[in-house]
């Protein structure tokens, strides 16, 4: 359940990128007005098939992208329910991730929804964040910063209601877009949408896998435009006996690049300069020690 919450992604208000120092903690704001309204679903003529013991229901998950010439954009939105105790282990704490240095992060909203009552989490409690690195074990640190709060107060049949927008830049890939949306595997109630846009002069290419169909496809002022809707599909079957990576997914692409020759131009600069040593360098003093020692047959430690 973490991929609903944390996704590669991730969200924002567009006079925020324009700081000059680094979105260190979330924003509180309404949608951006580009965001347009999930049609809620038609009345089933069949009931849901019973979940068993699932400890939650995906009712509805809606991805918006914008692709823009300063930045990228997604909104997110999802609705789920708390089925049984297990359901408000998974849900309980609220994990949103962002990259400060290339992105900012804005809440919409945060509401749980008990019967005809819906109270706003976000007016009550705010969000801790934490600079967890993960891979510091590693030597690695990536500087991405996590929003958590925990609504207080959950229950067992609550509807937890979650929206935010997620920007992003790559300062690598400058004003070229790259982005990878996986619909959630085939849950009976869940509806799905993705629904992404760009200006008309931009050349945005996207690729779908063979399990989804073809999308909505027009143009609207100077966006185009193109909108996939599931709604309670089955999950992709896997061979049987194969591995997982060859289990089948619901993924659609996105990349401004025509070629791997436009991307390669991109990033030899970067490998080019990074192994480049200063005439100072310790390395080059630590070869030149190496190769001394071997030619004159000393131990080489």
């Amino acid at each position: 359940m973490r991929n609903l919450f944390v996704l590669s992604a991730l969200v924002l208000a567009a006079t925020a990128w324009a700081q000059d120092k680094p979105q260190d903690k979330p924003g509180v704001a309404a949608a951006p007005a580009w965001v347009t309204e999930f049609p809620k679903a038609a009345k089933r003529a069949a009931p849901v098939p019973p979940l068993g013991d699932a400890p939650i229901e995906i009712l509805s998950l809606d991805h918006q992208i914008r692709f823009g010439t300063q930045f990228d954009e997604r909104y997110v939105e999802s609705t789920v329910k708390l089925l049984n105790p297990q359901g408000l282990a998974a849900m309980g704490n609220v994990a949103l991730p962002w990259r400060p240095e290339s992105g900012t992060l804005t809440v919409h909203k945060l509401n749980i929804v008990r019967g005809t009552e819906r109270i706003d989490v976000l007016a009550k409690q705010s969000f801790t964040v934490l600079r967890r690195e993960g891979k510091l074990e590693e030597s690695v640190l990536d500087g991405i910063l996590t929003a958590t709060l925990q609504p207080e107060g959950l229950q067992v049949g609550d509807v937890i209601e979650l929206a935010f927008t997620t920007t992003h830049r790559d300062p690598v890939l400058g004003a070229h877009s790259e982005l990878t949306v996986d619909f959630p595997a085939g849950l009976p109630g869940t509806r799905t949408r993705l629904l992404a846009s760009w200006p008309a002069d931009r050349t945005v290419q996207w690729r779908k896998s063979g399990t989804l169909a073809e999308p909505r496809k027009w143009t609207s002022g100077t966006a185009q435009h193109v909108e996939w809707t599931l709604e309670g599909l089955p999950g992709p079957k896997a061979p049987k006996g194969a591995p997982l990576r060859f289990c089948p997914v619901r993924r659609v692409e996105f990349t401004q690049f025509g070629k791997w020759d436009d991307l390669s131009a991109i990033l030899l600069p970067h490998y080019a300069k990074a192994s480049t040593l200063s005439a100072n360098s310790p390395l080059k003093a630590e070869v030149a020690r190496k190769r001394d020692a071997m030619f004159s047959g000393a131990a080489i430690n």
